[in-house]
């Protein structure tokens, strides 16, 4: 019997490779992390939903740099009540009229202009929501592997605490006084415990691939199939390696699309305060009238009466309107410069705190890899010796595998943030036409 106790010992560093493998009765639809991305920006309606409204934009400003219709008017003038006779009186005339309003100085050309560059804020958009959409994918997608991976590494030690219970359980009811009733419980423990953080860790799970699942599924359509993860951990790698002292990065984080989209936002206030300034100047009105006239008592024929005037509409008593109307333009653009630098400032407080973050974990994960995880695969191999030569104890064992498991889990899950890492500062690092933009 003791024979056989210290065989089960020494085997189990090659038990590791032993996973409790369960057919999944309904179908599934496993996906890697490039599919994911992919799935998820080709069935993306805000995208196509924007192209829409580009085109809206654009449309509207050719319309809008139309000058108004004329405005046409037909009428009898001058017409007698005491008789309705239309001969009657030299004054009665059938009148024909048009009139045409001339906006005050650019305003048509300016108000097309701002239609436009609204337009242009729409490729933008779109490239800072596929950018977004890029990130927030790979995180959802790496938070769903990492208690994959780490579902895999419990159930492969979840066969070597199998193991320990039974070889726990022989000792003891053999009598060899090595073996404590403290010793089967606390195997039974770290079986409870195990299961536990499996079911911690299958709920991570789902919950992931649930929030990842309507990014994969068109729109107006039911899932067919149970989403899985496929594939190993990526390796993913800057976009760009750049310190934060760099002085080129403050130049680099101002060509993202965000920040674009200020600069746009800017030019169309700008375009605002000259519609402001517009306004100082007069607004024309062109109108002509043609009047038919009848016959005179005797037959004779009447001259037709031709008319033609302007109005202009000049702002004179109300210029304090129009002043408050420039500076509040004026301020409108200069709060957006500050908004502009605003986030000019996060994007570069964030892009410094997530280098920090990295240059830690790249850190913490060379020690892991070098030192921490050797050094405890190696403390498990040399409690198991000890136990097998009578030299150490059982609870000496159960500590050491539980102290190289949860090393191992610490490692993957700082190699997982550090991709997580990875994959938001590529998103600050994002420029304008890094992301392609597919039409749909």
């Amino acid at each position: 019997m003791k024979t056989s106790v210290c065989i089960a010992l020494v085997m189990l560093p090659f038990s590791m490779s032993v996973v409790a493998v369960t057919k999944e009765k309904t179908d599934t639809h496993p996906v890697t992390l490039p599919q994911a991305i992919e799935s998820a920006l080709a069935l993306d309606p805000w995208l196509l939903a924007n192209s829409y409204r580009q085109e809206s934009a654009l449309a509207r400003s050719v319309g809008i740099k139309s000058l108004p219709d004329p405005k046409f008017n037909v009428g009898i003038k001058n017409l007698p009540t005491d008789t309705l006779d239309y001969d009657q009186e030299a004054m009665t005339q059938f009148s024909i009229g048009v009139s045409q309003m001339l906006p005050r100085g650019e305003t048509l050309s300016l108000k097309g202009k701002k239609l436009e560059q609204k337009a242009d804020q729409h490729p933008l958009l779109r490239e800072e929501r596929r950018a977004a959409v890029i990130r927030d994918i790979s995180i959802l997608w790496l938070r769903a592997i990492k208690a994959q991976k780490s579902i895999e590494l419990i159930n492969q030690n979840y066969q070597i605490f199998l193991q320990l219970n039974d070889v726990a359980t022989s000792s003891y009811s053999a009598a060899f006084g090595r073996t404590r009733q403290q010793d089967l419980v606390r195997a039974e423990l770290e079986l409870v415990n195990l299961e536990d953080r499996l079911t911690q860790l299958k709920q991570q799970r789902d919950v992931a691939l649930q929030q990842l699942e309507p990014w994969l599924i068109p729109a107006g359509e039911t899932r067919t199939a149970r989403l899985t993860i496929k594939g190993q951990i990526p390796e993913l790698k800057l976009r760009d390696i750049m310190a934060p002292l760099d002085p080129k990065l403050i130049s680099h984080l101002s060509k993202h699309p965000r920040l674009a989209l200020f600069d746009i936002s800017i030019g169309m206030a700008s375009t605002d305060l000259l519609l402001a300034e517009q306004k100082y100047k007069p607004e024309w009105i062109i109108n002509a009238s043609y009047g038919i006239r009848g016959k005179t008592a005797v037959g004779d024929e009447r001259s037709d009466l031709f008319s033609m005037g302007v109005t202009i509409d000049i702002p004179v008593f109300s210029t304090s309107r129009q002043d408050s109307e420039v500076k509040a333009a004026i301020t409108d653009r200069e709060a957006l410069k500050t908004e502009r630098l605003l986030l000019l400032r996060e994007l570069y407080s964030r892009y410094g705190a997530l280098h920090s973050d990295l240059e830690k974990l790249d850190k913490r994960q060379r020690l892991y890899e070098q030192q921490l995880l050797p050094g405890f695969s190696e403390s498990a191999e040399a409690a198991i010796n000890a136990y097998t030569v009578d030299d150490g104890s059982f609870a000496e064992v159960v500590r050491a595998r539980i102290s190289e498991l949860d090393a191992k889990l610490t490692s993957l899950g700082i190699h997982v943030e550090r991709l997580k890492t990875i994959t938001v500062m590529n998103y600050l690092l994002t420029q304008v036409g890094d992301v392609e933009v597919t039409e749909q």
